[in-house]
């Protein structure tokens, strides 16, 4: 740019020394050829004055153009860059949230051997896992998984119990005398509920053990004979050896334990299980022993498989967490709930092998 104005610059400076030399020098003799000469160079000076002018704003019009062009590409340029930084970032969000997401089944799959059993893990509230059964109370969604609590290690296996009440079911059908060797209940538990909960290779880590039926050292009431089970409820003793009482009374035998307020699943109390809520009312009359954390909480009744009172009801757990060997529920010591009632739940318990 700078070379083409200089020359441009130098083609002037000689055109118009040659016209004040014209002007310095005169020629004596004149003629119109002369005139018409002179006359032609001033035009043609104008004409290439014109002309530089011309080119001197043409190529600045042509500079400017460039300089204003380029910071438009150069903007262009870091637009479609940043746009393709978004993309490779948003790409790359996606794909560590892809990987995230999958994390949980990975984990679930690799939790530690001392963990896992043939079917079932420990979840990450220490409750194992095994089998499935209806309890949202909507069918239609399939079984969800049991929790169970764990209650002991032996050399039966492992002993369970589920952590929630997960039906409601009589403890014997018929208004008769009975014993959990002859209860409808037990053969429930042995036939409809294992073959419901469990598939073939669950079964398979499932111990039979012998079950020990106690009398009813309070009333003196025979418990019946052993039985070999899969599935149970839990005894009276059994009770008093894997839970914590805030209360017992030696004299009625029976005690209180925060630890037994169970609840129980939507299935179950759609099916009629008795629940019972702790108002602070009750609370501070009955539960004092408790912590403050039990009002709000809601109970349900659950059976054990001991004898009672008399063969016509067995020994349960009141709602709020109350046991003992005259059976009574939370209404009094003198009412009874007989074996044939239809609103107490079940909370199975079995021996697997971990």
């Amino acid at each position: 740019m700078k070379k083409k104005i200089l020359a441009i610059i130098l083609t002037l400076t000689a055109c118009v020394s040659f016209s004040a030399c014209d002007n310095v020098f005169p020629i004596n003799t004149v003629d119109n050829q002369d005139e018409i000469r002179s006359e032609n160079n001033k035009s043609k000076l104008k004409e290439r004055e014109t002309q530089i002018k011309s080119a001197i704003q043409e190529e600045s019009e042509v500079q400017h153009a460039k300089i204003q062009e380029e910071p438009e590409v150069q903007e262009s340029e870091t637009q479609e860059e940043s746009e393709t930084q978004e993309v490779e970032t948003h790409e790359e969000s996606e794909t560590q949230e892809s990987e995230t997401q999958e994390e949980p089944a990975v984990e679930k799959d690799k939790l530690p051997d001392e963990e896992k059993a043939p079917d079932g893990y420990v979840n990450d509230e220490g409750y194992y896992v095994f089998g499935t059964y209806e309890q949202d109370g909507d069918e239609s969604n399939g079984p969800e998984p049991i929790e169970w609590e764990i209650l002991d290690e032996n050399e039966n296996g492992t002993l369970l119990i589920s952590r929630y009440v997960l039906d409601c079911v009589k403890y014997n059908n018929d208004e008769t005398d009975v014993t959990w060797e002859t209860s409808s209940l037990r053969s429930w538990m042995n036939n409809d509920f294992y073959n419901t909960a469990f598939d073939d290779e669950m079964k398979a880590s499932i111990n039979t053990v012998t079950i020990v039926n106690e009398e009813n050292s309070k009333y003196g009431k025979f418990g019946g004979n052993d039985t070999s089970d899969k599935i149970f409820c839990l005894s009276l003793s059994e009770i008093y050896k894997y839970y914590s009482f805030e209360f017992m009374s030696s004299a009625s035998r029976a005690g209180n334990s925060e630890a037994l307020i169970i609840p129980a699943t939507k299935y179950a109390t759609d099916k009629g299980v008795f629940t019972y809520t702790i108002t602070d009312s009750y609370y501070k009359m009955m539960l004092y022993s408790y912590s403050e954390d039990c009002v709000g909480k809601t109970g349900a009744l659950w059976w054990l498989r001991s004898s009672g009172k008399d063969k016509k009801c067995a020994c349960l757990v009141e709602p709020y967490g109350k046991t003992g060997e005259n059976s009574s529920p939370f209404l009094g010591n003198d009412v009874v709930v007989y074996n044939w009632s239809n609103d107490v739940g079940v909370r199975p318990s079995l021996y697997v092998n971990k």
